[in-house]
Parts: C-alpha cells; structure tokens; sequence
C-alpha cells in the first residue's frame, strides 16, 4: 500500500474507534467493567491517536526518521496499555457471562421445581373436582334408581 493510502485506512481506524467508543458509552455495563473498557483502555487510545496526529505523521511525512522511531516507542507503549486494559475487560466480561449463566441456570431450576409443583397441585384438584363430581353425581342416579325400584315394584 502507499503512504498515502495508510494514513486514509489510520484515519477510518480512528473514526470506527469513536464510532465504537460512542457505543459502548451509552450501555449498561457493569461498573467495574465500564470503569476499565471506557475509562482505562480509552485513555491511552486517545492518546494514541492523539500522538498520531502530533508526532507521528508529521514526522513521516517529513521523512524524519529518528523522529519515527521515537512515536513508534510511544505509541506502542499506549498500544500496550489499551490491549492490557481490553484484555482485563474480555476476562471481566467472560467472569460476568458465567456468572449469568450460573444465576439464569438457577432461576430455570427454582422455576422448574415451582412449575413442577403447580402442576401436581392442579392434578390433584381436577382429580378430587373429578371425584366429587363423579360421586355426586352416581348418588344422584343410585338414588333415582332406588326410586324406580321402588315404583316398579308397586312400592310407592
């Protein structure tokens, strides 16, 4: 690629970082993890891309060699620093999915178990509902049919 092409992909790189970093500003994050994502990795890339502009191109499109390779140390000591802070919000994030998991995992139990127990209370009622209907209803007719025993055999 040409220099001039590198600096174009540098400047889109910055404008999807704030695009991002405008994202993940409005979410609901835990506070720890939002103190270290948008917070600690945030400031040495804004710093880095700050040092960019600053340091860095002008130095290269100046061909000032020496003047390079000292941005490059600085901006890559705050590359350093952005990728530890976002390796320390990925394990944050992957501890806070787990426990998640685990709570949602929990809740389906509790939830199954409460389900389980509606289910074998309404069972039983519809039987008992089933019962007594069912009784009532066989005293009704034993006791219509003692009564048409009684008239059939003149007993009345």
């Amino acid at each position: 690629m040409q220099q001039k092409e590198l600096i174009d992909k540098l400047a889109i790189l910055k404008n999807e970082y704030d695009t991002r970093h405008d994202f993940w500003l409005k979410q609901d994050l835990p506070a720890a993890m939002k103190a270290r994502f948008l917070g600690d990795a945030h400031e040495p890339a804004a710093r880095f891309y700050a040092l960019v502009q600053s340091d860095f191109l002008p130095a290269v499109s100046g061909n000032h060699t020496a003047q390079v390779k000292a941005a490059m140390v600085k901006l890559e000591t705050l590359y350093e620093m952005h990728r530890k802070a976002i390796d320390d919000v990925v394990k944050q994030a992957t501890e806070h999915q787990t426990a998640v998991e685990a709570e949602t995992a929990a809740a389906t139990s509790r939830n199954s178990m409460a389900l389980a127990v509606v289910f074998f209370i309404t069972l039983g009622a519809a039987i008992g509902c089933t019962w007594l209907l069912s009784v009532s209803f066989l005293t009704g007719v034993d006791c219509a049919r003692k009564h048409l025993a009684a008239i059939a055999a003149g007993d009345l």
